[in-house]
């Protein structure tokens, strides 16, 4: 096998490697786009927001119901908050596991010689490089709710804050 032989072969490797990472990429963008299409069908945009206070309004009657947190209202509080808190981890969970696969993309390009590929190989794959860089989350209302770990944070955050503020006022 010739030298120049060889260096035709690796051109047409390169070719296929950049084509498999930008379908595989392209097949994750479609994917997340499908699956937060679903969730917004099923779950409309604005019922985010209550799904949101009722987290918040249950955590609220499990803490200041909290002896009688056994009696038969008290395990409906219990039981509607788990679900609550159940629905929100799964959609944040998807949407980490989404950013992941995202960041696995990153990851498999850098590890690769992609700087010694020819230069339109290296600028495909640097504009596949560029996109990956943003977050990969579900996001609904347009971007006000992006479903990460630090918005069950918040939630939490919030839900104490207003705990406390009604110990105040009651």
């Amino acid at each position: 096998m010739t030298q120049s032989n060889r260096r035709e072969k690796y051109k047409i490797y390169e070719k296929y490697f950049v084509r498999g990472i930008i379908i595989r990429h392209q097949k994750l963008i479609s994917c997340k786009q499908r699956y937060q299409d679903l969730m917004s069908s099923l779950f409309d945009n604005l019922m985010l927001v209550p799904v949101f206070a009722m987290v918040v309004i249950a955590f609220y009657q499990m803490f200041f119901l909290r002896d009688q947190l056994f009696t038969v209202e008290g395990v409906k509080i219990l039981i509607e908050f788990l679900i609550m808190v159940v629905v929100e981890s799964q959609f944040v969970e998807v949407s980490e596991k989404m950013d992941d696969c995202h960041q696995a993309i990153v990851t498999t390009i850098s590890e690769s010689n992609w700087y010694l590929c020819a230069p339109e190989v290296r600028r495909d794959l640097c504009l596949v490089i560029r996109r990956c860089q943003q977050p990969n989350h579900l996001t609904f209302l347009s971007g006000l709710l992006v479903m990460n770990h630090s918005l069950i944070v918040y939630w939490l955050r919030f839900s104490f804050s207003f705990i406390n503020f009604m110990k105040v006022v009651v």
